[in-house]
């Protein structure tokens, strides 16, 4: 998780060790468009039984994945004539979420909308990983961190010369997603936005065309491609 958020700008992610109920409802309107949530651990979801399974905090991640979204209808006091009144606050994404947890359960609502890692623990990645640490504290292992803040900013600055773009699947038919069972309806979309990722990421290496809708819009594309389907596969 955070070789991650290294990678990511920085000014494009808010990094939370704990998230309230309530927190993503106050947030700016605009203040979650296009950012990455991250959460240290799922215990870190305010309420409910501490693992992020029915906790507020976790409904309001559920919500904001599945409509983009998130409204608030809160009553108000006007401080002058005393008279309640209601409100309503909007915050808008879309938001990417990233978290981690230890426990071995997580209540399925949370868990549909989320690709699931899972980390490697055998003794062998130990093994390396005590001795690059130890590594770290030769002169060369100096140099190679050095090196490494390098690319990690040329990272960061390569995602910021992206721009949105809408993605277009000239040969959906290619898809090879199974639609047997129920959960496809949701795991479905899931994987079709890892499909865009994908595509948006290599934008520069595309030929950039344009469409004008019936409104006289223009509007700027790129289709996906196959080395798109072979990474994604």
């Amino acid at each position: 998780m955070e070789a991650l958020l290294l990678l990511m700008p920085t000014e494009d992610v808010k990094r939370w060790t704990r998230l309230t109920d309530q927190a993503l409802f106050y947030q700016g309107e605009r203040a979650l468009v296009h950012k990455l949530i991250a959460i240290e651990e799922m215990a870190g979801l305010g309420g409910g039984n501490g693992h992020g399974g029915q906790s507020g905090a976790a409904y309001s991640i559920r919500s904001m994945q599945s409509s983009g979204m998130l409204s608030l209808a809160s009553v108000v006091k006007d401080p002058v004539s005393g008279q309640r009144g209601s409100r309503e606050q909007k915050v808008r994404g879309p938001a990417g979420f990233l978290m981690s947890t230890t426990a071995p359960n997580m209540d399925e609502a949370t868990k549909g909308r989320f690709f699931i890692c899972g980390m490697d623990e055998s003794a062998g990645l130990t093994k390396r990983i005590v001795a690059r640490q130890r590594a770290d504290m030769t002169l060369e292992g100096y140099r190679r961190n050095k090196k490494r803040d390098f690319m990690i900013a040329k990272h960061q600055a390569a995602q910021r010369m992206l721009k949105s773009l809408v993605i277009i699947d000239p040969d959906p038919e290619l898809n090879p997603f199974g639609s047997d069972a129920l959960w496809a309806r949701r795991d479905h979309p899931k994987v079709l936005s890892l499909l865009r990722a994908i595509a948006l990421l290599f934008q520069h290496q595309r030929e950039i065309k344009t469409m004008t809708t019936e409104t006289g819009e223009i509007i700027e594309y790129i289709e996906v491609g196959e080395a798109d389907l072979e990474a994604w596969r």
